[in-house]
């Protein structure tokens, strides 16, 4: 009896170290970020909240402040923390996000009974192999806390439980993915309204709505179509084509994803017939969108409908691992034991040095870590400008406002998603990096076109945009890595 309840609780604590393991891995792998890329705009948004001396000419903190936004919801839960905590607070909460979003992720392996190793290969296949490997520049796990990760760790559970037919917990975390991220939200409601049973679905539907439509819509209607002079159809081809238009997705990822979406959603017809109408659905819906990219292509923008791929990603490796597996125990039974153990040593074995390679190149930004440059840099120029001094800084420069403390003229990364805004938005870039709407290229080349104009500033551009506001410019100068801080 003693020795059959110790191997229950071996049972039980197995899936968790593993989980744990796993998330180390992925720290390794991806690296950690606190206080830039896609944190700058609910980081400095949330401080703001708490100090409004922050960021008071901030001009996409000025779009968005008294009224609802996308990043109201957890801007506003993150400002009840003093922010001396922040530092711990994310790498923990980024830890529960990580942890659940892979549990969420083992549910399904399970529910397609898939052996120990099976499961994890499908989980490091998606979170490691496959990552950066993507149709809509999305991912499901992410090496910081954004409002993105949290939204799909709720995700997957409301998946979870739609399939499984507990409806008030699928429409819970619904709710709290949407109102985290109302894209991401939206996008799994209408997943899971396909997986839920149909004496369920009437009723999912319909309380999910009365909860979030009154956030929905007031950001739907604020996403209009604007002057006429400058359409969100430019906007966004210049902002993040890799987001919405499905010739900048890289032909290497839709020639190696394109067949594994096919074939896996072929293999789901007979292998799971729910997941197989998931998959339909997602591959139907990405075709209605490349149809209006001809006809309506700013409806098409705002579905963001390729997002949804990282959830066929997922469901595609999935049912690929249970259909070879099926048939490893079918053609390949008269393989020895050692063997079979060989290639799931060398699989596994491999994916560790994929993590090797990938770690070359992350960051990693725990609490008490070295400084980098840019944050040393930002917090210079904090100490010698006044609170509410404007700066003008490159594209790529996204650790500024957070570190620094100081309002921005304009941010490439935080873009407000309100008509009139983004029209002024996209007037700034013009007169901060010289960037016109419509593609100008991929990010490697903004970046590079917005510190190269803000080096050659003529002096009347400069009188220019002391005019309008900006007091500080910040670049860095030629076959130089470091920063040049300039007072107009």
């Amino acid at each position: 009896m003693y020795i059959h309840h110790v191997n229950n609780r071996y049972n039980a604590l197995l899936p968790l170290l593993l989980t744990i393991l796993c998330y180390g891995v992925l720290l390794f792998a991806h690296g950690y970020v606190y206080g830039y890329e896609d944190q700058v705009d609910f980081m400095p948004y949330a401080l703001h909240l708490q100090e409004k001396l922050w960021f008071t000419g901030d001009f996409y903190i000025r779009c968005i402040q008294g009224q609802v936004n996308e990043r109201w919801f957890i801007a506003h839960a993150l400002a009840r923390v003093p922010e001396p905590v922040w530092p711990v607070m994310f790498l923990v909460v980024h830890f529960l996000a990580g942890t659940v979003l892979i549990q969420g992720l083992l549910k399904f392996c399970n529910y397609v009974s898939l052996a120990l190793w099976a499961q994890w290969a499908v989980i490091v296949s998606c979170l490691i192999l496959l990552y950066h490997r993507n149709l809509g520049g999305n991912e499901l796990y992410y090496n910081m806390v954004t409002p993105s990760l949290l939204a799909k760790s709720a995700g997957i559970w409301a998946l979870w439980f739609a399939i499984k037919q507990a409806k008030w917990r699928a429409i819970g975390c619904t709710v709290l993915a949407t109102y985290i991220h109302p894209v991401a939200g939206v996008q799994v409601f209408l997943l899971c309204a396909i997986l839920i049973g149909n004496q369920g679905r009437i009723l999912f539907i319909f309380t999910s709505l009365c909860f979030i439509l009154p956030y929905l819509l007031p950001l739907y209607f604020q996403l209009g179509k604007g002057p006429e002079d400058i359409s969100l159809v430019g906007i966004m081809q210049l902002r993040n084509p890799h987001h919405f238009m499905p010739s900048h997705f890289g032909w290497f990822n839709i020639l190696l994803l394109t067949p594994l979406y096919l074939i896996s959603t072929a293999l789901a017809f007979t292998l799971d017939r729910r997941l197989f109408y998931l998959m339909v659905f997602i591959l139907v819906g990405c075709l209605i969108y490349m149809l209006l990219l001809t006809i309506k292509p700013e409806l098409s923008y705002k579905t963001q409908w390729f997002k949804t791929t990282i959830w066929l990603k997922f469901f595609s490796v999935l049912i690929l691992t249970k259909w070879l597996t099926q048939q490893h125990q079918t053609i390949l039974i008269n393989l020895s034991l050692r063997l079979r153990q060989i290639f799931v040593f060398i699989f596994f074995a491999s994916v560790l040095v994929m993590a090797v390679r990938q770690s070359r190149f992350a960051p990693y930004s725990f609490p008490g870590s070295t400084a980098s440059d840019d944050q040393l840099t930002a917090r210079k120029a904090g100490s010698i400008s006044q609170p509410g001094d404007v700066f003008l800084v490159p594209a790529d420069f996204t650790a500024f406002k957070f570190f620094s403390r100081r309002p921005t003229w304009v941010d490439w990364k935080a873009i407000p998603h309100q008509s009139m805004c983004l029209s002024v938005w996209a007037e700034k870039i013009k007169l901060a990096y010289g960037l016109e709407t419509g593609y100008q290229g991929n990010l490697n080349t903004v970046y590079s076109q917005s510190n190269r104009f803000l080096r050659t500033l003529s002096p009347d551009a400069k009188k220019n945009l002391k005019a309008l506001g900006v007091v500080y410019i910040l670049f860095r100068p030629e076959n130089s890595q470091g920063y040049k801080i300039e007072k107009l």
